[in-house]
């Protein structure tokens, strides 16, 4: 995954998530249980910078 996304730019980032989630059709409750494991992974160091806090924001749109 890392080796993926390693040399995107932000809007490349998130312009292949997006086309991921509209090719493969998640349901509801996927995107959810997708949103609570990007939830985990910001908060496994028990820290929020703005940067994440922003990029969560962003993600959320995304998937919704």
């Amino acid at each position: 995954m890392y080796r993926e996304f390693q040399n995107d730019d932000e809007d490349e980032s998130l312009e292949k998530i997006q086309d991921a989630l509209e090719r493969h059709q998640y349901s509801e409750l996927e995107l959810c249980e997708l949103k609570n494991e990007i939830q985990q992974i910001f908060a496994a160091d028990r820290k929020v910078p703005m940067a994440e806090s922003n990029l969560g924001r962003i993600l959320e749109n995304i998937i919704y």
